[in-house]
């Protein structure tokens, strides 16, 4: 259930991108990125960061970590479950 809670968030933030915010706090790591918190909702938490002018969005929901790969008219999603105890 938490899976596919974390893959509505994700293609929420997908179809409201267009209408970006700015994020709550951003954070600047590795070589220069800045990721950006935009908000949180039921403990899941959804990113963006930039990457050649593209932004890529992700959420973390107590530790599942999920996000969507887009390759023009194809996407899939993806994710990560585990993390810190």
């Amino acid at each position: 259930m938490k899976n596919l809670y974390a893959v509505l968030v994700g293609l929420a933030v997908l179809v409201l991108s267009g209408c970006s915010k700015p994020a709550e706090s951003t954070t600047r790591v590795g070589n220069n990125f800045e990721v950006g918190k935009l908000f949180t909702v039921d403990g899941c938490t959804v990113y963006r960061f930039e990457d050649a002018a593209r932004s890529h969005y992700f959420t973390n929901c107590s530790g599942s970590t999920s996000y969507t790969v887009s390759n023009g008219k194809t996407s899939y999603q993806a994710g990560i479950t585990g993390g810190r105890p």
